[in-house]
């Protein structure tokens, strides 16, 4: 299959990837990289749209915006300015042409891509797939591929996508070897199981991705009880077939079992399941089910992990009120860590609160930094840390962080859009820009990415774009957000609709006699409105609730305005950071 090369980027055909000159990965979806290749196979002639959408979507009818979206997405990714297109042109009334140069790549760049994925080994386990449609159950598809993740995770030499990267492929149409190009990965370990009653049947297979020759297949017909041995001998197998030399620590961890219990392990499995459906009511769901859990087995290390990362995220996802979650997640990740002193996850959900709720800076350092010891290749301890690091001004240490957990975990949406927030709040306002319209690329619909780029927008004075992508930020995360409710209002302030603004505060203020809105967004509100003594007012109630967003005002310049302003300088000595928003901006 034929690679090609253009402007400052290059495609590998066959892996269906797209790379910068400098081997730097492009993310970009499935139906972005078929319509990219057909647009260059096809590069001599106008391809009308009508033609676009059949070769991109063979076995379906779409409409032309889904089309839109997608060519929109493509020059987002390739760098194309608005109406400067020196890749893809529209053809008025056509369609469209690829009418950039093209040609073939150099060898040695092939030589030095293979040569990078031969030596990274890294694998995706992708969610177990139903062998019978119509009998799913997705907790215990998604809980193999999780169990395993967590197993194979603990080897230095393997680095294995998180399950937050994976929970995407759960199609039982979808195609594995697709998957893990999109990935980034080395192999691919797929397979599909089945329970009637008390027993289970599992078929697993691991691919190598480049060529989809497979390395082993295997199939296990167990009673459900024996599930920890079928999930024995599948890591036992991968890592026979990947020629895989491991320590004494990385055999133990290998081979830990949290509990012998498959009562209880089923319970864990639904509690994960719906914790990372992430809206409050699942989570709460999640709650109950690592509460069954540990009642049956107290000594169930990670089922007292799972219960602190719900505890310590419905706060943040359900707009609750702070001090009724932090402190029993706190608890939970203590008695895990007891239990079990080399769970990652526990050490960095720990990083997490003394960040965001005690302000116990150097804490949060001293766990994240744990948990990464424990295990160098968690994307989401590398993420914590990067925040922490982002919020107290220590930027270019943040960048760096970030990028290992970009790394780790490419399709990430929180990483992804973080970069563009960790680049607003270092002083790059245009570097952020570019940054989060690439996390557009991923997902559209990722609230928090407008909520990010209505902060830029309103920071580099185009406010009415600002206003804009706040109201895209309210839509997308079911209306429920108050925060983006507030970056409206200022984007409005800004627009000389103060009217508006103040229809929004009231509407916010009537909000809050139903449920808990967070103090810091009525005092981004009225800072917004340039009123000081109420700014003030809601953040001293901020404070005295612990408002895990006031970790941000060192660093946010929507508080630059009141820097100078001896009380915001106390409120933020009390917060432990400095009123100074900045200390090593690039």
């Amino acid at each position: 299959m034929q690679d090609y090369e253009f402007g400052e980027f290059r495609v590998n055909t066959a892996k269906r990837l797209l790379f910068k000159r400098d081997g730097q990965p492009v993310i970009l979806t499935a139906k972005a990289v078929d319509a990219l290749l057909y647009l260059l196979e096809n590069r001599a002639q106008v391809l009308k749209k009508e033609e676009l959408m059949r070769a991109i979507w063979p076995e379906r009818v779409v409409e032309e915006n889904n089309l839109n979206q997608i060519i929109s997405t493509l020059r987002r990714v390739l760098g194309e300015a608005k109406g400067e297109h020196k890749y893809i042109v529209t053809v008025p009334g056509r369609g469209y042409r690829f009418v950039a140069e093209v040609q073939a790549p150099a060898a040695q760049a092939g030589t030095t891509a293979a040569t990078t994925n031969a030596t990274t080994r890294a694998m995706a386990v992708l969610p177990f797939l139903p062998l019978v449609a119509e009998h799913r159950d997705l907790a215990l598809e998604l809980g193999m591929a999780d169990t395993l993740i967590a197993r194979l995770s603990g080897i230095r030499q393997l680095i294995v996508r998180p399950i937050g990267s994976v929970r995407r492929y759960v199609d039982v149409e979808q195609n594995s070897l697709q998957a893990g190009r999109e990935l980034g990965v080395e192999s691919i370990l797929e397979g599909s199981i089945q329970r009637w009653g008390d027993t289970i049947r599992v078929t697993v297979r691991l691919m190598q991705v480049a060529t989809g020759a497979a390395l082993w297949a295997g199939t296990f017909d167990e009673k459900f009880s024996n599930i920890f041995a079928v999930q024995d001998a599948i890591a036992e197998r991968v890592v026979a077939a990947l020629a895989l030399q491991l320590g004494r620590e990385e055999k133990q961890h290998l081979a830990r079992r949290h509990t012998d219990n498959a009562e209880v392990y089923e319970l864990y499995l639904k509690g994960r399941f719906h914790l990372f459906r992430l809206t409050p009511p699942e989570m709460h769901t999640g709650v109950a089910y690592f509460q069954q859990a540990i009642a049956i087995d107290p000594a169930y290390a990670e089922a007292y992990v799972g219960l602190a990362n719900a505890l310590f995220r419905l706060p943040l996802a359900g707009e609750l009120r702070p001090g009724d979650f932090y402190q029993n997640s706190k608890a939970a990740a203590q008695k895990a860590l007891e239990l079990d002193d080399t769970l990652a996850e526990g050490h960095a959900i720990l990083g997490w609160i003394a960040f965001w709720y005690e302000w116990n800076w150097s804490a949060a350092e001293d766990h994240f930094r744990r948990a990464l010891k424990v295990d160098p290749n968690d994307a989401e301890s590398h993420l914590g840390y990067a925040h922490l690091l982002s919020n107290t001004g220590r930027h270019l240490e943040a960048l760096a962080e970030l990028k290992r957990a970009r790394e780790l975990n490419p399709l990430h949406l929180l990483s992804n859009a973080f970069e563009g927030l960790f680049l607003l709040n270092s002083g790059r306002a245009d570097a952020a820009l570019e940054s989060l319209h690439k996390t557009l690329a991923l997902d559209a619909q990722f609230w928090l990415t407008h909520f990010y780029l209505s902060s830029v927008y309103l920071e580099t004075g185009r406010f009415a774009e600002s206003l804009a992508e706040a109201g895209e930020a309210r839509k997308f995360s079911g209306g429920s957000s108050t925060l983006a409710m507030a970056a409206a209002a200022c984007a409005l302030v800004k627009l000389r609709k103060r009217k508006e603004a103040k229809a929004l505060l009231d509407e916010l203020l009537q909000l809050s006699m139903s449920r808990y809105v967070p103090p810091y967004h009525f005092a981004l509100l009225y800072n917004g409105l340039g009123e000081d003594e109420e700014t003030l007012a809601w953040l001293e109630r901020a404070l005295e609730q612990r408002d895990p967003k006031m970790t941000f005002l060192q660093v946010d310049p929507k508080w630059n305005n009141l820097r100078a302003t001896p009380g915001f300088a106390d409120i933020v000595g009390r917060v432990g950071l400095s009123s100074a928003s900045t200390d090593d901006a690039p």
